[in-house]
């Protein structure tokens, strides 16, 4: 499941035509491209944010907690008021039943647009994709993808788009993917990301787990301060470095 589509993807690069019997590269190639950084955000999403998943059961429950179902549209199905399903053709179309009731017979015409809803069968359908979650995910999805295939359509001879696709790079994907998986711009892991609390439960701002550890000071590597490992230093108004055997660190035995 990707948090993008072709069409949107495809908008980055206004010289690239597409649906021509010459079209290279092609659409299954750049939904390649999609899938390939919505594995990348997957990837990063389930080791950031595990202990998110584990509170709500499954990775599954996870998705559909944030509107991101991986649950198909079905004929003749009977849904009750809440139930959720993605679009089969635009996995950016979540949709919620407001009512109890069976499916039709053929697939509906989802909107994808936020808000809107449409009838199916004994069933209205209101699409609720636009979530923060969501535009997120589908942001960072988009400029990645769009960063891969910007490199291919210049190799193709396409006009333009080797610097745009640079710039969606370093600007947009780049970026993205070290704040979510809370690293700063060297690739070194901080106690923190601005995205946190966008996907834990347990955080209303930004997750305080990793933060309690420079607490006690006694994790800390020998002569190593809190600050040198990019945490907080609780206690520097007394001065104290509460690292592990160094000055003002008590432990039995120490002459004092």
């Amino acid at each position: 499941m990707a948090f993008t589509n072709i069409t949107a993807v495809a908008g980055l690069f206004p010289s690239w035509q597409r649906g021509t019997p010459s079209q290279k590269p092609s659409d299954t190639i750049a939904q390649q491209f999609i899938d390939d950084i919505a594995d990348v955000i997957f990837a990063i999403l389930e080791r950031r944010f595990n202990e998110a998943i584990s509170g709500v059961g499954t990775s599954t429950a996870w998705l559909t907690s944030l509107g991101l179902p991986d649950i198909k549209w079905y004929p003749n199905f009977p849904v009750a008021k809440g139930d959720i399903v993605v679009d089969n053709n635009d996995p950016m179309s979540a949709q919620q039943a407001q009512n109890p009731g069976s499916t039709g017979t053929t697939p509906p015409s989802f909107s994808s647009a936020y808000g809107v809803s449409i009838i199916d069968g004994g069933v209205t359908w209101m699409n609720i994709a636009q979530s923060r979650q969501f535009r997120v995910l589908e942001r960072g999805n988009r400029y990645g993808a769009a960063a891969q295939l910007g490199v291919v359509l210049a190799a193709y001879g396409v006009k333009n788009v080797a610097d745009l696709a640079d710039e969606y790079a370093k600007t947009d994907w780049e970026p993205f993917k070290r704040e979510l998986n809370a690293e700063n711009k060297d690739g070194k892991p901080l106690p923190y990301g601005p995205y946190d609390y966008l996907f834990d439960p347990e955080a209303s701002v930004q997750t305080p787990r990793p933060l309690l550890q420079f607490v006690a000071g006694g994790d800390m590597p020998v002569g190593v301060a809190p600050a040198q490992e990019g945490l907080g230093v609780a206690f520097s108004k007394w001065g104290i470095d509460f690292g592990r055997h160094s000055p003002g660190y008590w432990s039995p035995g120490t002459t004092l």
